[in-house]
């Protein structure tokens, strides 16, 4: 074999191609489909694209929808549009639209009848199609001289399938052609030939890029790049050279699917193909179970949390754009999971159920969630831009358009101005479409009195206003004649994303916000209006003496709200009136408005006036969780029932065509040149195709819809989940079933969408940051104005004055986390850095001008090492933390050279006592610190995490870090010593067990320096049940799951401002071994036990802890 045959061998990755799960009797193979719930045949092991069109030799012929009239009626059957008569210049128009290689079509006068000459050509063509047809005009002439005058469009569809076929199998690949069970449809499954020839030579002709293989950094001696914890390979345009083949990862099926297309599009106009009747519709094919790496999705469907290798294996099936969205998704489970245990702390103190606190209180609680959820909805947006930015250039999408298929032209008129009707019509139609509902809405809550009735009603026309717009808005935008399908797809997203976030959010500000000015009380008298305001129930707290219709302070609140036309209130309810909106003011009536108390208590002990909770609170309250719930269980609703509709169709399909087949057999044409198979998974397939396309409007879903709806749970949860805060809880759980359903309709449903490649999730980052921003301002007001707290006897200027703190802080904190992760993190310019290098290399280059910018580049990035930011420099003031530690540890007298293992106990629920600048102080060089693996997974604190250079734990790491001569901590006693028992004269620390670090310590020749962390176990108090069920919970997925109280004892609350002081023990220096015997490896761990209870009681009664005594367990 030569060598290009070498490199030419392993090019096309025919691992993702499913083989067949087992073989019939008559050597075709079966497998079992999802969807149908039943064995069908494979036929797919070799389709990358799929071209369906109708058996033009069947009879009856098929019903031709497809097929355009040109002069035929619509009233003609489709047996007389194929038996019409065509001329040379018919075909030569349509011919022209169809075929690349014809040049492109002119433009015609529109007052010229024919648009053609008495020859027969073109009435004009530019100087640049002349030159094209004159370039390709051998070719061009042949295919024109394969029709003739007079021929019927039958005989012209199947000669243009003909020339189709060849054009095709010129370019290297192959078809294989089949009819359906019934003989109707024609099935063209196109795919490359065995060898990687042609794939090479397509991938030279667009400019197509792959990354490098591992192989290819090892022959360099390198390797490859990390970005977190996952490989990121270089990318190269791909070159048709031995050597750089064999660097180059293999195609991936994904691959050979853009290929395949980029240059079916360079040759054939397949939506003209599609009007003329030459095919009916093209799909990429799909596997029975998806592509092998598919497995890992669906193997372990039932994963609560999407995890990484899922994320990859979508990426490589269905493209990057899907991809984007499910890693988006994701990234959205795994950072709500992190609202879940305040959400249930808070519901928990409001059920009185462990803690017994005021109303007060509990708003207070609620007022610190809605912090955490404002702050969460900050690090959520900008987090994610931080992923998706180094998730986008480790899929080799930045600056990538060699895998963006060409655009194809969505409209037929010449580049011009665009109207000013065009231009605006998109915006005016949101505008009045949002009045509209606006008013609606209005209506609903007038003629609606009870607070149920009007969250259904409220709900009810939110889905009705957000449904007719899913079906206007593509009509709005088919009217501003966009290019291109990007922007069309663009202003889609922006019409749908804006319009139906007001339609979401609007009921529920107007309850919030609006009611308090429109609602009203009138009486007879002012007395009357007070008793019709008073309710004893929201008093029960109170004396009547102390509270009454007639007390002064119930009194000075009726006032504050009284109405008046001279006020302006009465002329606004007159306009409202004119619209059915209010009614007026009634003449010589006392009127009072505004949302009236319905739960009301002291606001302390010692100050008895009331702070009441109104009846638009409840009300919110009613109406977020119906619009919330009802949202979420219509989307899954909708998933399902379109996979039971897709299932009943392909069956109901199934059963006619068995029916026909038992009566009904091909013709002689028809079995002389085509393979007839049974029903099959290509046929249900294009069932799919039919009935669940993954596009706009329809089961299958698409791209814009699965998007919104994921962004309007986040929108609503953002902006009211301080109202309520267990829809955290509802909302994640329900989350998590909808991600597991619309990834199973995806996978067996949805009929494969073309993989289309994305630098990102695009205009959804600019409507996302909208949302955390709207939802900063929609927080504050509700404090303001719904919370019963202290600010219920502020003022309005207070209270303004207040909102605008609140809203400058969270924008400022917003402006400095921005400013805190860089659009490009350290970890990436690492990566990027080692990329660089290894282009070089590759290129021969010289790499001292790179190395010269690494260094100055390292220079910035240490500047911005976050080990060395708040709040590791203010934790000393805080905690009063020292370090203590003997003289062979002193930074001047240190007698340790070899690398340093340090071991902090306890672990305590968070172990603050560690200082990193401390311990690289004392360690005389950078300590690489360890942390459960699981915590990498984690949003924002995984970012945090790696941000600081702390890696996950494991015995690879540490082994890796202390060949560089770098030392490594590590928290000894891990999740496990949180839950061990200590009292007043004892202090326990979970050692017996820890074996692992000894014999890494001897294989490496480390040091052992133990260090005891005094003050660690009082700094939070953990709340420990008495089954221990969350130890062996914590213990089993190596991550802590405990509550705490913190200082002043609220739940989860900061650490109390207790002295901590770092003992650090004498360094137990280990030999170096390659292979320990479990005899050394037991001895150096009872003489590492002995040096912390040396610790612990050389420094115990400094400390102030004589009494205690510490016992290994």
């Amino acid at each position: 074999m030569t060598r290009e045959a070498e490199a030419a061998a392993p090019l096309i990755d025919h691992r993702d191609l499913e083989p067949a799960p087992h073989a019939t009797g008559n050597g075709k193979s079966k497998a079992y489909v999802y969807a149908l719930r039943q064995e069908i045949f494979l036929d797919d092991s070799d389709a990358t694209v799929v071209f369906v069109m109708p058996n033009l030799n069947h009879k009856p012929a098929p019903k031709s929808a497809g097929l355009c009239s040109c002069g035929g009626g619509p009233d003609e059957s489709a047996t007389d549009l194929l038996e019409e008569k065509l001329m040379s210049e018919d075909f030569r128009k349509i011919l022209r639209r169809m075929f690349m290689v014809m040049g492109p079509m002119p433009q015609e006068d529109p007052e010229s009848d024919s648009g053609m000459e008495e020859d027969g050509q073109p009435a004009e063509l530019s100087r640049t199609q002349t030159a094209k047809i004159k370039a390709m005009g051998q070719e061009a002439e042949e295919l024109l001289g394969t029709f003739e005058d007079g021929m019927t469009r039958r005989e012209f569809i199947l000669k243009a399938r003909g020339i189709v076929q060849q054009m095709i199998e010129k370019s290297g690949l192959k078809i294989e052609k089949f009819v359906s069970i019934d003989g109707d449809m024609e099935f063209w499954k196109v795919a490359f030939e065995s060898d990687t020839q042609w794939a090479r030579a397509l991938a030279v002709k667009f400019g197509y890029s792959l990354p490098f293989s591992k192989k290819a950094y090892q022959r360099l001696g390198k390797n490859m790049p990390m970005l977190n914890g996952r490989r990121m390979p270089a990318h190269h345009e791909f070159q048709d050279h031995p050597d750089l083949i064999e660097d180059l990862e293999p195609f991936r099926t994904v691959d050979l699917i853009r290929l395949i297309m980029q240059q079916l599009l360079s040759d054939f106009n397949l939506e003209e193909m599609q009007k003329e009747g030459v095919i009916t519709k093209w799909f990429p094919g799909a596997k029975c179970e998806g592509d092998h790496s598919m497995k890992s999705v669906y193997h372990h469907f039932w994963n609560i949390m999407p995890s990484p290798s899922e994320y990859e294996a979508i990426r490589n099936y269905f493209g990057e754009e899907v991809g984007f969205f499910f890693r988006f998704y994701g990234y959205f489970l795994h950072a709500l999971s992190l609202l879940v245990i305040p959400a249930f702390c808070v519901c928990l103190a409001q059920s009185d159920y462990l803690l017994v606190i005021t109303y007060q209180q509990q708003n207070y609680l609620k007022m610190l969630f809605g912090l955490m959820v404002a702050i969460w909805a900050i690090h959520f947006q900008r987090f994610f831009e931080f992923k998706a930015n180094d998730e986008c250039h480790r899929w080799g999408m930045a600056n990538n358009k060699s895998q963006h298929v060409h655009e194809l032209k969505l409209s037929q008129v010449q580049q011009r101005q665009s109207s000013w009707l065009e231009q605006n019509i998109g915006n005016a139609a949101m505008l009045v479409y949002t009045l509209g509902f606006v008013y609606a809405i209005s209506i609903v809550s007038f003629h609606t009195k009870d607070r149920y009735s009007r969250s259904i009603a409220s709900t009810a026309t939110t889905f009705v206003f957000s449904f007719f717009w899913g079906m206007i808005a593509p009509k709005v935008v088919k009217l501003e004649d966009h290019a291109t399908s990007t922007r069309e797809t663009n202003a889609l997203t922006k019409r749908l994303a804006f319009v139906k976030l007001f339609l979401f959010l609007f009921p529920l500000c107007n309850v919030a916000f609006l009611s308090n000015a429109t609602r009203k009380v009138c009486a007879d008298t002012y007395e009357k209006a007070a008793e019709m305001i008073f309710d004893p129930n929201a008093f029960e707290h109170y004396d009547p003496s102390e509270i009454g219709p007639n007390t002064t302070v119930f009194r000075n609140w009726v006032d504050r709200n009284l109405m008046g036309q001279s006020d302006g209130w009465g002329t606004a309810l007159d306009i409202m009136n004119v619209l059915g909106m209010a009614t007026p003011l009634p003449e010589g009536q006392v009127c009072v408005r505004g949302c009236m108390p319905q739960l009301c208590d002291p606001i302390s002990a010692s100050d008895r006036r009331p702070s009441c909770l109104t009846d638009c609170y409840f009300e919110l309250q009613t109406s977020l969780q119906t619009l919330f719930l009802s949202h979420l269980a219509c989307t899954i609703a909708f998933m399902v029932i379109g996979m039971l509709f897709v299932q009943y169709k392909a069956r109901k399909e199934m059963s006619e065509k068995e029916t026909r087949k038992t009566t009904r057999s091909l013709s002689a044409m028809d079995s002389s040149h085509l393979q007839r198979h049974d029903y099959s998974f290509l046929q249900f397939q294009e069932k799919s195709f039919d009935e669940a396309p993954y596009e706009y409007l329809s089961w299958g879903g698409s791209y814009v819809e699965d998007f919104l709806e994921v962004v309007l749970a986040f929108a609503v949860l953002a902006c009211f989940g301080i109202i309520c805060p267990y829809l955290a809880i509802a909302g994640f759980l329900i989350q998590v079933i909808e991600n597991r359903v619309l990834l199973f309709r995806m996978i067996h449903v949805t009929c494969r969408p073309f993989p289309t490649a994305a630098d990102g999730i695009g205009g959804w980052g600019m409507i996302i940051e909208i949302v955390v921003n709207v939802a900063l301002l929609i927080n504050g007001l509700l404090i303001v104005t719904q919370m019963r707290t202290h600010m219920d006897v502020w003022g309005s200027k207070c209270k303004f004055v207040f909102f605008a703190c609140w809203a400058l802080s969270l924008l400022f904190f917003k402006m400095f986390l921005q400013a805190l992760l860089p659009d490009i993190s350290p970890s990436f310019i690492e990566a990027l850095d080692k990329n660089t290098l290894f282009l070089a290399a590759q290129r021969e280059d010289r790499v001292l001008p790179i190395v010269l910018w690494l260094a100055l580049s390292r220079l910035y990035t240490r500047a911005d090492d976050p080990r060395f930011f708040f709040p590791y420099q203010h934790q000393h003031l805080y905690l009063h933390m020292k370090y203590i530690w003997p003289a062979e540890m002193h930074p001047q007298t240190r007698t340790v050279k070899c690398p340093i293992i340090f071991c902090i106990v306890p672990h305590g629920v968070l172990p603050f006592g560690i200082d990193y600048a401390t311990i690289d102080h004392i360690g005389g060089r950078i300590c690489r610190w360890v942390a459960a693996p699981i915590l990498f997974k984690m949003p924002f604190i995984g970012g945090y995490m790696k941000k600081a250079g702390v890696m996950p734990a494991n015995a690879q790491n540490i082994k890796e870090t202390l060949s560089k001569s770098e030392n490594v901590g590590i928290v000894l006693d891990g999740v496990a010593g949180i839950f061990q028992p200590r009292s007043e004269n004892q202090e326990a620390a979970w050692l017996l067990q820890r074996k692992g670090i000894v014999k890494i310590a001897l294989q490496s020749g480390a040091a052992l320096v133990p260090i005891y962390g005094f003050g660690h176990t009082s700094l939070l108090t953990a709340l420990v049940d008495p089954f221990k069920l969350l130890e062996k919970l914590s213990i089993k997925l190596d991550i802590s799951i405990v509550p705490f109280l913190g200082r002043w004892g609220l739940p989860m609350g900061p650490p109390r401002r207790a002295p901590v002081a770092m003992a650090l023990g004498r360094p137990l220096q280990c030999p170096l071994m390659k292979d320990p015997r479990q005899e050394d490896i037991d001895k150096y761990h009872l003489e590492m036990l002995d040096s912390f209870k040396h610790t612990f009681d050389t420094h115990k009664d400094a400390f102030g802890w004589g009494a205690k005594s510490l016992v290994m367990v």
